[in-house]
């Protein structure tokens, strides 16, 4: 007989449930009214029949994450436990209203300035969760619930910390555990969470948030793909589809500043909820402009974390297989440990110029393996032609273009060359390995742009 919870059951002697309100894959979700205080509350249970404990730490990782961010525009826990069958549950904040989902269906795309209002009360959420150290992973539409005061001002809830990840003081970037599972919803993930869903800061969430605005004033994903692997690779690989082609009264302004939290490479998306709500302040309404400035006055900036690399003994957090994030530090110890422009400029050149010396000395060894091993008419035919000279391009005779896949850095390798040119490559450095700190190029070298090539293990493109 099964012991899942049922209307009219009393929780934990004080919580009679009323009516069921949610139903899914994970577990329900009861309307609930305390004994003896008499407020309303929602009860959310894991289904009993989930014994995995990685879905068991999520669900606890959910209340522990939203019981520690003190915000109005995060929905708040009020308690956690066990039934006698050792399920649990956790004692929310009941809420009526809708997802912003449903508005989206019901209202189709928002007028301008209600779209950026509604996206700087989820800013100033965020700045009180990125302050507390949580990186939410997961921010969907279905995830933001629109509630209204008393007075009939909207109020966006941020909901479902479960699968949120948990920077530690006291940790390091590289304390990661192991996972292979693509964390989050697809369509709202960003390109380094395709890739390593350990690999991510705040500047994740920020790339989900460029995503939800983008619906709200287009109506539609700024991505598409008919499987979810075809939807990763365009997430990773194709830009944005231009949102004034759907809005045409979406300012060009603004279409940049979603554009800004869709870069690719997370160093050249906007840096932080904080910068995100100055660049959206000058197309918000008088209540718009207040969200943004509870967003800067909550925000506290953390030290991102570039240049780990795995450790042999990965830390974990909360008891949840995937639940660390980057170390903190000061911003002027970010500033100590980053290198200077001219510094990476200089690394740089130094790479460029060793993997070229290395091309050039294995060119010319297997020239000096291949000269003993001609036949005698070839060696006489030889002699009589025009000694090759060497150069530092790497160029082969007949003018033709190769390329390899170096598998231990991810690196694409290619040469191209005629007899007669001596010029330098045009090919940028090298890239480095993956979660490795990538080197900057020098300041003055174009931006290079993804490499067909170059693939990741489950074929998506390697971009940084």
């Amino acid at each position: 007989m099964s012991n899942e919870p049922r209307e009219g059951d009393v929780v934990a002697d004080k919580y009679r449930l009323e009516a069921l309100i949610g139903s899914g894959a994970m577990g329900r979700v009861f309307r609930a009214r305390h004994l003896l205080l008499g407020h309303a509350v929602a009860l959310k249970f894991l289904h009993e029949s989930i014994e995995r404990d990685d879905l068991r730490s999520r669900f606890t990782r959910e209340a522990q994450s939203t019981m520690a961010i003190r915000s109005e525009h995060v929905v708040q826990v009020f308690d956690f436990g066990f039934l006698p069958s050792q399920t649990p549950y956790i004692v929310l904040e009941y809420l009526e209203g809708q997802d912003l989902r449903a508005l989206l269906r019901e209202r189709g795309a928002l007028p301008v300035q209600r779209a950026v209002d509604l996206i700087l009360q989820v800013c100033a959420g965020l700045a009180a969760a990125h302050a507390a150290g949580i990186v939410h992973r997961d921010l969907k539409p279905q995830n933001l619930f629109l509630v209204h005061r008393a007075g009939g001002m909207p109020v966006i809830k941020i909901l479902d910390f479960g699968v949120s990840k948990v920077e530690s003081r006291s940790q390091s970037a590289h304390e990661l555990t192991a996972t292979d599972a693509l964390i989050g919803s697809p369509a709202y993930v960003s390109p380094e969470q395709i890739r390593d869903a350990r690999n991510v800061d705040e500047r994740a969430d920020i790339w989900s948030l460029g995503i939800v605005l983008y619906m709200l004033l287009g109506g539609d994903k700024p991505f598409a793909g008919e499987t979810v692997a075809a939807l990763c690779a365009s997430i990773v690989v194709d830009p944005p589809r231009p949102l004034r082609d759907r809005t045409p009264g979406v300012p060009a302004a603004l279409e940049d500043v979603i554009f800004r939290c869709l870069e690719k490479r997370r160093d050249e998306r906007m840096p932080n909820v904080s910068a995100l709500a100055d660049a959206l302040e000058p197309f918000a309404s008088t209540a718009g402009k207040a969200s943004a400035e509870l967003t800067r006055s909550t925000y506290v900036p953390r030290a991102i974390a570039t240049t780990a690399a795995p450790t042999a003994t990965p830390v974990s957090v909360l008891d949840a297989p995937d639940a660390t994030m980057t170390a903190t530090a000061t911003e002027a110890a970010r500033a100590a440990r980053e290198p200077s422009d001219t510094e990476r400029a200089a690394h740089t050149r130094k790479r460029t110029v060793g993997m070229l010396v290395l091309v050039v000395s294995v060119t010319a060894s297997a020239a000096w393996l291949s000269s003993r091993f001609r036949a005698p008419e070839q060696s006489a035919a030889a002699s009589t032609s025009p000694t090759p000279t060497s150069n530092m391009t790497g160029r082969s005779p007949e003018g033709t273009e190769s390329g390899h896949v170096d598998g231990s850095a991810r690196t694409l390798v290619t040469s191209t060359s005629t007899s007669t040119s001596t010029s330098t490559s045009t090919e940028g450095p090298p890239q480095p390995a993956r979660r490795l700190r990538p080197v900057a190029r020098p300041a003055s070298a174009p931006k290079a742009g993804p490499k067909k090539g170059q693939v990741d293990r489950n074929g998506v493109p390697i971009l940084d």
